[in-house]
């Protein structure tokens, strides 16, 4: 049974607990929060981005979106992983902009134990989820060297955070700012190979391997696509399917480009052509690479392109055909798994017996 003494020296052994607990946390506090005055965190990378001409990427070994780099070449931003292909104008501007105008609103932790949580670790640690960015000019002087990590919306919906921190140094911050830093290298690309509407498709030609031929055409009756000389003992087995494949054209991306040096169009490989109604064709052409390194570099099927116009075809579709030579000429593409079953799809695929 309790007595008066005993509850009086369990309460104030309670009060030291409490205050020694609070006074650790408070220690911890203050080592990890300290709030500043909004503050540009790269001072001095306005004045300095004209000179910007190489930028790079850089992640962990386990991070999937991997490490990649670009060269400002004729005051066009290319991307080097990718044999110089130029990248998307608007977004690496975007990002450079987002550095001049990111603030630093409070310092967070400078224990290097915890930069995991905040995703800040060294991208020389294969597991780090940070992206370093690393601008230098033209003799490789860096000028801006950062991590950047978790990003933080905001909820009152004005400017979002992000978690960064200076490399070489321990210190963390949280910043705001429009800061958009792209994950894999395909989202740094221009990804419109072909944009062709199916009410303009007069026909579409699918070749699997082997030479198997399915052959597709625009129903304006039924506002559908269906299979030319259809057997009157068969029917299409699924209609989503045959759409699938009849659409592909419609938003033709890749997930992977490469210079076509060194490439041969296989016809054992399949391919497509796309014949519109107002004269432009667009074929595509299939083939290996005979000096891949790897197994899955082997297993892949690098895409070409080729145009053709009418004579009397509009100026409009002069101008398509041309802008297309322009973008995809010296390219190949692995245009994905799910673009290459579409584009292999056979009558046997899509038809049954009635």
């Amino acid at each position: 049974m309790l007595t008066k003494r005993s509850v009086l020296i369990l309460a104030a052994v309670t009060v030291v607990v409490t205050a020694g607990a609070i006074g650790a946390q408070y220690v911890r506090w203050t080592d990890t929060i300290r709030s500043v005055e909004s503050e540009p965190a790269f001072p001095n990378i306005g004045a300095a981005l004209s000179d910007v001409a190489k930028i790079k990427i850089v992640r962990g070994g386990d991070n999937p979106s991997g490490s990649f780099g670009f060269s400002k070449i004729n005051d066009r931003w290319t991307m080097d992983e990718k044999g110089g292909f130029p990248a998307t104008e608007s977004v690496v501007r975007e990002m450079l902009l987002g550095f001049t105008e990111l603030e630093l609103v409070e310092a967070k932790t400078r224990d290097p134990k915890r930069f995991g949580k905040l995703h800040l670790s060294d991208t020389a640690q294969p597991d780090s989820k940070a992206s370093r960015v690393v601008l230098s000019d033209a003799g490789g002087k860096p000028l801006l060297d950062a991590l950047f990590g978790k990003r933080v919306p905001s909820i009152s919906g004005g400017k979002p955070s992000i978690y960064m921190r200076r490399q070489g140094e321990d210190q963390t911050w949280l910043a705001t700012g429009e800061l958009e830093i792209r994950a894999g290298a395909v989202e740094w690309l221009p990804n419109d190979l072909v944009s062709i509407l199916r009410e303009r498709v007069e026909r579409t030609t699918h070749i699997a391997p082997g030479e198997k031929r399915l052959e597709l055409y625009y129903n304006d009756t039924h506002q559908r696509f269906d299979i030319v000389d259809l057997p009157e003992t068969l029917k299409v087995s699924s209609r989503y399917r045959l759409l699938q494949a009849a659409i592909l054209q419609e938003r033709l991306g890749f997930e992977d480009v490469r210079p076509s040096d060194g490439l041969k169009v296989d016809p054992a490989l399949g391919g497509a052509i796309w014949q519109t109604r107002d004269g432009l064709t667009v074929t595509l052409g299939l083939a290996r690479d005979p000096n891949a390194a790897t197994d899955a570099d082997n297993k892949r099927v690098w895409a070409m392109i080729s145009v053709d116009v009418a004579a009397d075809a509009e100026e409009k579709v002069v101008k398509e055909g041309a802008d297309i030579v322009k973008r995809t000429k010296g390219w190949a593409y692995w245009l994905g798994n799910d673009a290459m079953k579409r584009l292999w799809a056979t009558r046997e695929d899509l038809t049954e017996a009635k």
